[in-house]
């Protein structure tokens, strides 16, 4: 039977019964333009990457439920054909789940809207709908498997399980392997570790490779122990160390190559763009934070495709390992070098199959550090001073023979590392960098020094120590009697890497000169019939918009269900971005995070009962990660809200409870002798100290929505209506709502438990009494409706200046014509400047990106540069040069925009 062209091994990955290193960029086509796909590729390879892994997101196919979209943008099987035809192999990660800060981390959000469904569980409604995501996407996957021709060689089902509360790991993991295995995966499947919890991850079952993500902090100076221990646990499993997602910077992976990973997979190593709607919320903020459209960490490749500096190295250290080949992609790791280092680094060391060492000089300090090593009869190196500055890791080569490469001797050690080594019948030829450390010491019997030019040499026996202290090229060749030869090379950075940044990073000059583009405007009425009258009707008694089939866009809600002028709103369980009009005034942008929301109301506006109530909502995107903090952050949250109400009475509860010290349940009876005290007074030196406050409450008989907020809480607490639990607040969600176990006209005891350590503040005690709100008229516009309206827009003739203002509240359409020489090749963004605007920015009919500009009511944004969207120039012309602002003013004041200018993509 014919062996596996992919072979995971002990200590090793295997390819066509060769053994290599893994170098991994994720590229994701969903994040880049299509056109774009294989220039991408084309720089990976020259950077000196083989490797590609891909995330396949199931709602970016699935657009809605049953209908299936693999074209175009979305046509998966070219981008893996394009992959194959660059030769880079693929590690292919379909999900279901991917996080990957993508909207809903690709779980399609109409599952969320499906009752009885968990997510991430061996339930069968859940593996139904993921067997139908598999039988789309694995068909793609197994055609270009490299047992079949292709280039994919690893599998990866799901995504860092471990973080989630999954409720039966093996039953789960299972259930993905049995559905991969059906559908005809051969290459090995692998599941990634989000923090080292193996079994977490996989659920332990056969046939399913663990993997690790392995992120930290670069100057922590232990991290080579850490991947060691999970070098030796996979090595004892029989399996090489893979390293799906780690820190992007090449100083970083060194020290995780140096302790035995095999596949490292630097995440984001190549940026992209959240195309219209597909941005995630997540928990980077305190704890809410939106994604940018603009996704980009930094990696060595921006959203447009421009080569950073971390490039260079990626191609330095790709050369060094090339150069070794087997030896290092079959070296094991070791907890002490074979020499003594001197000076304050990390050292660690890869024994080299065949013999010989690799020993790194991790620097995660924030000085330069001088060092030198010993063997045990000399100070080395003997020369040249050896330094290791800031965030570096170099490696240092000892003891290696050159047997392998057809020559007797060996190189004793070099503080230069070796870039380039070509064996032919008659030479050898070794290429190290060259510069002002560079020393090498050749152990060679017999042999002579012939041409020399830019070496220092000395001879001593055997041993040839050569040595510079400039950064000039050098060449030595060195003869056997027996005509055998070996040249001795040092060449500078640009030569090794085989390109110069200016060289791979071509300007633009037509698209430089351009700053700004030519505007013109139209003002749209937010409270507008036109908005109900022109979008998809929604069921007005399911308010959420998934409920309704909108995944990603906007939803208008309108009432005129008052029967007089109110105190204020509360907005039930909204998300992501509400803004809420009274008749034509504007009451503000919120972002609850699936919270509630109280706004006062404003008694300056004229209170008309006719007027109604109208909320623009808006899908930021649905959470990627499942966090409880805060009810937005659960992965199987739902956008819009869940209500309103008409508040007609604000009480402040805070004054007068009585305070029983150290209970863990509500008492029968109250003690009038207990402290009467403020709710979150204390009357105890104990810590920690819980206890219960008691205080009676009437409820009017007019209002049947009854809620209480906890406002500057920051301790959990239980809440009872006459001994029974009403619900829980915490510092993130100090909402109860009691409406559902209290009754109109009552009086209740209210008892509430406070969980308080440290002395932490229990904040105050507000009762929110009035009507719940119906009479909702509901529609929706999907993304793909609002292309409809470009369309439609009238001919604008009113010419726009910048900065342009607009008035809080207001809705305007901004419309800008590239000039013919912005049309061009070159890679450009959009910077916007300015406050208290939201812009969304089309090209045609692609919705290129969203930015929020700084307001107060701004979530934090991440991910990205937040004032900043990517555009692809074959989009530029496919849009004959025209784009398209819709923009928000959402601040309390006006809002601005003060430019909106093209730059250069870097």
């Amino acid at each position: 039977m014919e062996s596996p062209r992919i072979q995971l091994r002990p200590g090793s990955i295997w390819i066509d019964d060769r053994p290599v290193i893994l170098f991994s960029s994720s590229l994701f086509y969903f994040r880049i333009a299509a056109e774009e796909w294989r220039s991408r590729m084309k720089t990976l390879v020259q950077l000196g990457y083989n490797t590609i892994d891909v995330y396949f997101p199931w709602n970016y196919h699935e657009l809605e439920p049953g209908t299936w979209n693999f074209q175009g943008q979305r046509d998966a099987a070219a981008f893996l054909q394009m992959a194959k035809e660059a030769g880079l192999w693929v590690i292919a990660r379909p999900g279901p789940y991917i996080c990957s800060e993508w909207d809903g981390g690709a779980l399609p959000a109409y599952l969320s809207a499906t009752p009885d469904l968990r997510l991430r569980n061996a339930d069968a409604p859940y593996l139904q709908a993921v067997r139908r995501w598999y039988d789309q996407i694995l068909p793609i996957i197994v055609g270009f498997q490299i047992d079949q021709g292709g280039t994919v060689i690893m599998v990866q089902i799901e995504n860092e399980l471990d973080f989630y509360d999954c409720h039966d790991r093996p039953a789960m993991m299972s259930a993905l392997r049995d559905m991969a295995l059906a559908k005809g995966i051969t290459v090995p499947l692998i599941a990634c570790a989000g923090e080292g919890d193996l079994p977490g991850a996989t659920g332990s079952v056969d046939g399913v490779v663990p993997a690790c993500n392995v992120y930290f902090d670069e100057r922590d100076p232990q991290i080579e122990e850490r991947v060691r221990h999970y070098t030796n646990l996979m090595h004892g499993q029989g399996y090489p160390l893979g390293i799906i997602e780690t820190n992007r910077s090449h100083a970083d992976l060194r020290r995780l190559v140096i302790s035995g990973a095999k596949l490292v997979g630097p995440y984001l190593q190549t940026g992209g763009t959240d195309f219209g709607f597909t941005t995630g919320i997540t928990n980077w903020g305190e704890p809410l934070a939106f994604m940018t459209s603009h996704y980009d960490f930094g990696g060595m490749l921006s959203p447009g495709g421009f080569v950073r500096p971390e490039g260079f190295e990626a191609r330095l250290f790709t050369r060094m390992l090339e150069a070794l080949g087997s030896a290092a992609a079959l070296s094991t790791p070791v907890g002490e070098p074979p020499v003594c280092v001197t000076g304050d680094v990390v050292p660690s060391a890869l024994a080299l199959d065949g013999g010989g060492w690799l020993v790194s000089l991790a620097n995660p300090g924030e000085d330069t550090i001088p060092v030198s090593f010993s063997d045990g009869s000399e100070r080395i190196p003997r020369k040249v001073g050896l330094q290791v500055a800031p965030q570096r890791c170099p490696y240092i080569i000892y003891d290696l023979p050159l047997s392998a490469w057809g020559m007797d001797g060996q190189i004793v050690y070099s503080t230069s590392e070796l870039v380039g080594r070509e064996a032919l019948a008659d030479h050898l030829k070794l290429t190290f960098l060259t510069g002002d450390q560079t020393e090498v010491v050749l152990r060679l019997p017999d042999a002579r020094l012939g041409e020399n030019s830019g070496w220092q040499v000395e001879q001593d026996g055997d041993d040839w120590l050569f040595w510079k202290t400039d950064d000039q090229k050098a060449f030595a060749e060195l003869c056997f009697p027996d005509d055998r030869r070996i040249h001795l090379l040092a060449v500078d950075r640009e030569t090794a890497a085989g390109f110069s940044i200016a060289e791979i990073n071509p300007a633009n000059p037509n698209a430089a000169a351009i700053t700004e583009l030519e505007w013109s405007s139209e003002q749209l009425d937010p409270c507008s019939d036109a908005w109900l009258s022109n979008a998809r009707a929604c069921d007005p008694n399911r308010l959420h918009l998934e409920q309704n089939g909108v995944y990603r866009g906007f939803a208008w809600y309108r009432s005129s269900d008052f029967a007089r002028e109110p105190k204020g709103l509360l907005l039930r369980a909204g998300a992501d971005v509400l803004s809420v009009y009274a008749g034509s005034q504007f009451l503000g942008s919120h972002v609850p995070g699936g919270l509630n929301t109280y706004l006062p109301w404003r008694h300056d506006l004229a209170f008309e009962q006719e007027n109604p109530i109208t909320i623009r909502a808006e899908i930021w995107g649905h959470a990627n990660f499942d966090d409880g903090r805060l009810p937005a952050l659960r992965l199987n949250s739902l956008r819009g809200m869940a209500g309103a109400v008409a508040v007609w009475d604000v009480q402040n509860l805070t004054p007068n409870w009585y305070y029983q010290d150290g209970a863990q349940y509500p008492a029968d009876l109250v003690d009038p002798y207990w402290p009467y005290i403020y709710f979150g007074g204390w009357s105890t030196t104990k810590e920690p100290a819980p206890g219960i406050y008691y205080r009676q409450v009437f409820f009017s008989d007019e209002c049947d929505s009854r809620v209480l907020h906890f406002p500057e809480l920051k301790v959990n607490v239980r809440v009872y209506v006459d001994q029974e639990l009403a619900g829980e607040a915490t510092p993130f969600n100090p909402w109860v709502d009691l409406s559902c176990i209290t009754r109109p006209g009552k009086a209740v005891r209210l008892a509430v438990i406070v969980d308080r350590q440290l002395r932490l503040t229990a904040g105050q005690v507000i009762l929110y009494q009035g009507q719940a709100i119906s009479n909702w008229q509901v529609q929706g516009w999907e993304e793909a409706d609002f292309a409809g309206l470009l369309t439609s827009s009238p001919e604008v003739q009113q010419p726009v200046e910048l900065p342009f203002t607009r008035p809080p509240g207001e809705l305007t359409w901004m419309h800008g014509q590239f000039p013919e020489s912005a049309v061009s090749e070159a890679a450009l963004d959009m910077v916007f400047s300015g406050r208290n605007l939201k812009l969304s920015v089309w090209l045609g009919e692609w919705l290129v990106g969203r930015v929020w500009l700084p307001s107060q009511n701004r979530p934090r944004m991440a991910g990205g540069i937040d004032n900043r969207v990517y555009l692809p120039a074959s989009w530029i012309a496919k849009a004959n040069g025209k784009v398209h602002l819709l923009i928000e003013s959402v601040g309390e004041d006006e809002g601005i925009l003060t430019e909106a200018a093209l730059v250069f993509d870097s």
